[in-house]
């Protein structure tokens, strides 16, 4: 691989990584009898807390808006 192509990839997986750092995980979230509080971040039906599978799909959803 040239040198110029091998500079360009490092510089694109800085940039990812960089975007990755600033992605919610489901982890960060508070978390209680297997519920998933998102009220801070999004409004579903009044009720901020969902389950695991739900919060999942709600934060891939948000990351990939937000790196948009």
């Amino acid at each position: 691989m040239l040198t110029k192509q091998m500079r360009e990839l490092e510089r694109q997986a800085q940039v990812v990584n960089q975007n990755t750092e600033h992605m919610i995980k489901l982890s960060d979230l508070m978390c209680y009898d297997d519920l998933y509080y998102i009220g801070d971040i999004i409004d579903v039906d009044g009720n901020g807390w969902v389950d695991e599978k739900m919060a999942q799909q709600i934060l891939d959803q948000l990351n990939i808006d937000w790196m948009s």
